[in-house]
């Protein structure tokens, strides 16, 4: 849903209107953009780049929560 400020005629609107575009600011000017579908590129190199991604989360998910607070307070 679009978030609009200033009125009818508004001086900001942010947001997508259902599937048909979405509504942004753009270095201070505002623009309505129409609605695509985003990409999911099944290339083999960004299934690798997945593979790494799901074996850090299940890595960070095996961590004791007292290692987990080492990590969080070492970041």
């Amino acid at each position: 849903m679009a978030k609009v400020t200033g009125g009818l005629h508004s001086d900001e609107a942010r947001g997508q209107i259902a599937k048909s575009g979405i509504f942004c600011g753009w270095k201070g000017i505002q623009r309505y953009k129409g609605y695509r579908k985003p990409r999911n590129p099944r290339t083999t190199t960004q299934q690798t780049n997945r593979g790494f991604m799901q074996m850090a989360v299940a890595a960070w998910k095996a961590l004791s929560d007292e290692d987990k607070l080492i990590w969080e307070e070492w970041i």
